[in-house]
């Protein structure tokens, strides 16, 4: 196991096969995932794919989106990290939890860690967060965050998104 990021009460950890199970059933459920990517579940095999595709993206770019961890319980409760948009313009924090986790501050505290590894360890000077217009709870973690609404664009063919950034300021 190739710990990444330690929170008081979360490990996010690099994806390992045997996450399998419990990926598959967080992108199974329709209510997480309405808001991630182009909305709506995924199957087992996209689950799969996804492990196998995050495994390659650690080497190629020393980050990814981890296996998001419960201390308390062992258990995985989501997929949280950084990767590049599609056009290679901006890297993206990103939070995704299964519903259980909903409601307790892990997407505040995971998120908020992640910003400063993306700027401490991986020396990013810029990271941004896409959000569903109508996600408010998201958006209310973005913003406690200190991210800064910069514009709406389009994602996934056809998704408005918006575009919130911030800025590593540290000189």
């Amino acid at each position: 196991m190739k710990k990444i990021i330690e929170t008081e009460r979360i490990i996010l950890r690099e994806l390992e096969e045997s996450d399998l199970e419990h990926l598959a059933e967080i992108f199974a459920d329709p209510d997480v995932m309405c808001y991630i990517g182009r909305g709506g579940v995924l199957t087992y095999e996209h689950a799969k794919k996804s492990i196998e595709n995050w495994i390659k993206y650690y080497e190629k770019f020393g980050f990814g989106n981890w296996a998001t961890i419960e201390k308390e319980s062992g258990k995985l409760i989501g997929l949280c990290g950084l990767s590049w948009l599609e056009d290679k313009s901006d890297v993206e924090v990103s939070y995704l939890f299964a519903k259980e986790a909903w409601g307790k501050g892990y997407a505040t505290e995971t998120a908020g860690a992640i910003n400063r590894y993306a700027f401490v360890s991986a020396g990013l000077k810029r990271i941004v967060a896409l959000v569903y217009p109508q996600n408010t709870p998201s958006i209310h973690v973005i913003e406690k965050l200190g991210m800064k609404y910069e514009c709406d664009r389009v994602f996934f063919g056809d998704k408005l998104l918006r575009v919130y950034s911030l800025e590593n300021n540290a000189t």
